[in-house]
C-alpha cells in the first residue's frame, strides 16, 4: 500500500497507546509526522475551552458530571485515565491553548471536532470558537469537524475560508434519499465527510466523491480496516494508531 497523498489524522492524539486528549498523547502523535492531529473541544463553566471528547467524564476520569459543570481550574486537577488507570501518571485535562503553543512551530493542521454544537446551534459560538484559533493566526490550519447542519451553515457563511467536515451520513436511506442529503450537503459547501468506514457504503462514498467531497473514514486502526477504507477512496485515515497506519501505507 502508498499513501498517495492520503493524510494520517492522529485521532485524539495516539491513543491506542496513551491515554486520549492528553499532552502526551499529542506529543506521542506529532514524533510521528502526522498530517493532523484530531481534537475534541469543550467549553468549561468559565468560558474556556478543553480537550476532552465526552461530556459525562465519569468514564474516562476520577469524577462525576459534565464538562461544563467545572471551571477549567477544576477540571486541570483532574487527571484523564481511559483505560490506563495510573500507567503514565497525572495526566491533566488541558485547554486547547496546549497543543496550538506546541504546534505553532510546525506544519501539522488541526482537526477540531466542536461538541459542544454537536445537536444544536448555539447562537455565537462559531465566533467564540473562531476567535481562540484567530488568537494563535491558526485559522488557515484548521478543519471544523461538526454533526449540525444549522451551525454548518452558519460558520460557512461567517467563515468560508475554514474547511467543514460533517461527521454523519445516513446509512437507512435508499438511492433517491442519499441523492437529496448529498445535495444538501453540497450546497451547504462542506468539503469533507467523516464516517464510521463500518457503516459505510461503497455506492455512498463513490456518491460523494463524484460530487468532489473528500471522504475521512473513522477509526482505523488494523490492517483489513485500512484496505476496506481505501477502497471506498479514502482521502484521509483516522486512527488511534498513527504509527501503525503511517508503516501500513509505507510512509518513510
Amino acid at each position: 500500500m502508498q499513501r498517495n497523498n492520503i493524510f494520517i489524522i492522529a485521532h485524539r492524539g495516539y491513543s491506542s497507546k496513551y491515554p486520549e486528549c492528553t499532552e502526551l498523547a499529542f506529543e506521542k502523535a506529532l514524533e510521528t509526522d502526522v498530517d493532523f492531529l484530531e481534537i475534541d473541544i469543550r467549553e468549561t463553566k468559565d468560558r474556556k475551552i478543553v480537550i476532552f471528547h465526552d461530556d459525562d467524564l465519569s468514564p474516562k476520569t476520577s469524577i462525576k458530571g459534565n464538562v461544563g459543570d467545572y471551571s477549567f481550574d477544576e477540571l486541570s486537577k483532574v487527571s484523564i485515565e481511559a483505560g490506563f488507570g495510573n500507567k503514565y501518571g497525572f495526566q491533566p485535562i488541558i485547554l486547547v491553548d496546549t497543543v496550538l503553543n506546541k504546534i505553532k512551530g510546525n506544519t501539522v493542521r488541526l482537526c477540531v471536532e466542536l461538541k459542544d454544537v454537536s445537536r444544536k446551534y448555539i447562537d455565537g459560538y462559531e465566533d467564540f470558537v473562531v476567535s481562540k484559533f484567530r488568537e494563535y493566526n491558526f485559522i488557515d490550519r484548521l478543519v471544523f469537524n461538526v454533526r449540525n447542519l444549522e451551525f454548518i451553515k452558519v460558520c460557512r457563511e461567517k467563515y468560508p475560508q475554514i474547511p467543514i467536515a460533517l461527521e454523519f451520513m445516513p446509512d437507512s436511506y435508499d438511492s433517491s434519499g442519499i441523492d437529496s442529503y448529498i445535495n444538501i450537503i453540497v450546497s451547504l459547501g462542506i468539503q469533507i465527510v467523516e464516517y464510521d468506514f463500518q457503516k459505510m457504503r461503497k455506492d455512498v462514498a463513490y456518491k460523494l466523491k463524484a460530487k468532489g467531497i473528500a471522504i475521512w473514514p473513522w477509526t482505523i486502526n488494523t490492517e483489513s480496516q485500512l484496505i476496506k477504507a481505501l477502497d471506498m477512496g479514502a482521502d484521509a485515515i483516522l486512527t488511534d494508531d498513527p504509527w501503525l497506519i503511517k508503516k501500513l501505507l509505507s510512509v518513510n
